[in-house]
């Protein structure tokens, strides 16, 4: 039998999928027992204290959705191009 390692998992500071918590050492039940990690959706997770991020949450997002897409107000705000008034303010 393989001991348990006695080194805490080193997780992303922005959100991350299933996978990547796997491949930091961490399983899903041991997932849902840390204070410092709040489940969003089905295989993401994401920081406790994380500040939202279009870029990070775009990123998480896509990775957790095979063939996902980012698109229009999204797509043209990480692109940093010029948006009429009317869609609003990212802030």
């Amino acid at each position: 039998m393989e001991k348990p390692s006695l080194i805490t998992p080193v997780l992303p500071s922005v959100p991350f999928t299933i996978h990547e918590a796997k491949a930091a050492g961490l399983q899903q039940p041991q997932l849902w027992r840390r204070k410092d990690i709040d489940p969003v959706s089905r295989g993401l997770y994401r920081p406790a204290e994380w500040t939202f991020d279009l870029s990070s949450a775009a990123r998480a997002l896509s990775s957790v959705t095979p063939g996902a897409w980012i698109s229009h107000v999204t797509a043209a705000r990480l692109h940093g191009l010029f948006l009429p008034p009317m869609v609003g303010r990212l802030e």
